[in-house]
C-alpha cells in the first residue's frame, strides 16, 4: 500500500472514530436527561400527594410487650384536599428508628391488607415506604388506613431477679411528611404491670397513658419517655425457628420446630406460651436429653380464628429459664 492509500485509510478510522465519540456522548446525555426527568417526575408526584393530603386524625395506640417487641398501630383518618385522584400514601420512617423496624402492614377500613412496598426513594433521607389503597381517593373525599408496625431493642431493662424496670422512649406521633390535625396516642405496658413516671406526665387509666393533640406541623417530634415494672412476666425472645414440614402419601402433615429461646429479662422463667395453627393435635417435645413433658395444647381456638395456644411448662422435668439464659429444644405435631 502507498503513502497516499495509507493516509486515506488512517482518514477513514478517524472519521469512524470521532462519529462514535459523538454518537456515545449524546446518548449519555440523552440518558441523564431521562433520569433527571423521572427523578423530577417522582419528585412532583410526592411533593403533589403530599400538599393535597390533610390527615384529618390519628389514633396512635403503642404497646409495650413482655417479648421485647414494641408494636404500634395508627389508625389514620386522611382527607384529598387536592382536585386531582390519589392511590397511594407515603408512610416514612424516623431515621433513629429505621434499624429497628422488623415489619410494616396495612389495611383498609375494611381490613383488607393493602400493598405495602420500601420505596428505593429515601424522601428527605428518610426510609419511605408507599402504600396502594384498594380504591381511589377522589378530590375531597375521606378514607381510614390502619397501619401496624413493630419495633425491636428500643425498650431497656433494669432490676433484680425479683422485679424489673423497663424503660421506653419513642415519638409521640409517626414522622410523617404530612400536616396532623388532631393525634391521640395511647401509650399501653402489660396488665399485670405497675406503671412508673413518664415524661411529659398526662392521664392514664389501668396500665396506659393518654395523650392529645392538635394542629402538628410536618415531621412532628415530641419524644415521651416512660417505665413499668413486673414481677410476674419477664422478656422472653424466640432467637431461631427452623420450621420444616414433611407430606405423606396419605396427606397427612407431620411439623417439625426447633426452638431457640432467650430469656433477655431479670426474672427467671416457669412457664411461656405461644401460637400454632388450631388445626395442630398429638404435639410432643424434646431435646438432647429427652422428652419434655410439660407442654400442653390447648384446645380452644383463639380469638383470631385461627390458632391455638401452646404452653411450655419448663418446671415439669427441667428447669427454669433465669435471667440472661437460653434453652433449645424441638416440637413436633400434625395437621
Amino acid at each position: 500500500m502507498n503513502i497516499k492509500g495509507i493516509c486515506r485509510y488512517i482518514t477513514i478510522i478517524l472519521i469512524f472514530c470521532t462519529i462514535f465519540f459523538i454518537l456515545t456522548v449524546d446518548s449519555s446525555i440523552q440518558n441523564k436527561n431521562i433520569n433527571s426527568n423521572s427523578m423530577k417526575i417522582e419528585n412532583s408526584n410526592l411533593n403533589e400527594n403530599i400538599e393535597n393530603i390533610w390527615i384529618k386524625r390519628i389514633d396512635r395506640r403503642i404497646e409495650y410487650g413482655i417479648y421485647g417487641i414494641v408494636t404500634i398501630s395508627d389508625l389514620i383518618e386522611l382527607i384529598n384536599n387536592g382536585t386531582e385522584t390519589i392511590n397511594y400514601f407515603y408512610f416514612t420512617i424516623e431515621e433513629l428508628y429505621e434499624n429497628n423496624i422488623k415489619y410494616i402492614n396495612a389495611y383498609s377500613k375494611s381490613g383488607a391488607s393493602l400493598p405495602t412496598i420500601e420505596s428505593n426513594f429515601r424522601y428527605n433521607g428518610l426510609k419511605t415506604y408507599i402504600i396502594y389503597f384498594s380504591e381511589p381517593l377522589y378530590s375531597k373525599n375521606s378514607m381510614k388506613l390502619n397501619i401496624k408496625s413493630a419495633y425491636i431493642n428500643l425498650i431497656n431493662i433494669s432490676g433484680s431477679s425479683t422485679t424489673q424496670e423497663m424503660l421506653l422512649t419513642i415519638n409521640l406521633s409517626p414522622y410523617l411528611p404530612y400536616k396532623i390535625t388532631q393525634l391521640e396516642t395511647v401509650i399501653s405496658a402489660p396488665p399485670e404491670s405497675s406503671l412508673g413516671k413518664f415524661n411529659p406526665e398526662t392521664d392514664s387509666e389501668g396500665t396506659s397513658k393518654f395523650y392529645h393533640r392538635t394542629n402538628l406541623p410536618k415531621y412532628y417530634k415530641e419524644y415521651i419517655s416512660g417505665s413499668y415494672t413486673y414481677s410476674t412476666d419477664t422478656i422472653i425472645e424466640f432467637v431461631n425457628i427452623i420450621r420444616r414440614i414433611y407430606i405423606n402419601p396419605w396427606g397427612d402433615i407431620r411439623v417439625i420446630e426447633e426452638h431457640r429461646v432467650n430469656n433477655t429479662g431479670k426474672i427467671s422463667i416457669k412457664s411461656y406460651k405461644w401460637a400454632i395453627p388450631k388445626e395442630a393435635r398429638n404435639i410432643t417435645a424434646y431435646d438432647n436429653i429427652g422428652h419434655i413433658t410439660g407442654i400442653q395444647l390447648n384446645e380452644q381456638i383463639n380469638d383470631d380464628g385461627k390458632t391455638k395456644n401452646v404452653t411450655m411448662n419448663l418446671i415439669n422435668n427441667r428447669f427454669e429459664l433465669s435471667g440472661g439464659s437460653s434453652v433449645g429444644y424441638k416440637i413436633e405435631y400434625y395437621l
